[in-house]
């Protein structure tokens, strides 16, 4: 017979469960393209000899030097536009979601003979105010 363990053990943190964080967290906020975008250049910069990657950084170096202020111009405005984007998004997607809900309600009160169906906050509620 397998005896079991009786030692608890932890996930120790690695990196490769922070990537999988990361990438979880970025999904829900809709900045999965931008991290994925991001891990591509760090798998590229890796990839390459310590000569070439100093020759790619100084050259990098130099456009941004020479392009600065377009630079930071296209951060902030894709920035914006991105913060902008997702909070509409949410925006419809809360709404969408309410009227399925309110749909859902109505379809099961007119199955229940116009019964009114009680709603799971009250019960929540209620149960608190018991304790």
């Amino acid at each position: 017979m397998a005896q079991i363990n009786s030692k608890r053990t932890f996930n120790r943190p690695n990196v490769w469960g922070m990537i999988q964080n990361v990438l979880i967290a970025s999904l829900n906020k809709g900045q999965f393209l931008l991290g994925i975008i991001g891990i591509c250049f760090i798998i590229m910069i890796f990839k390459l000899s310590q000569a070439d990657t100093k020759i790619f950084l100084d050259s990098l170096l130099e456009a941004a030097g020479n392009w600065k202020y377009a630079g930071w111009f296209l951060g902030i405005f894709s920035t914006g536009g991105w913060y902008f984007g997702t909070k509409r998004l949410r925006t419809l997607h809360t709404k969408e979601i309410n009227r399925i809900s309110e749909e859902k309600k109505i379809l099961q009160q007119s199955k229940m003979n116009n019964k009114k169906l009680s709603s799971s906050n009250n019960r929540n509620n209620n149960n608190n105010k018991r304790r």
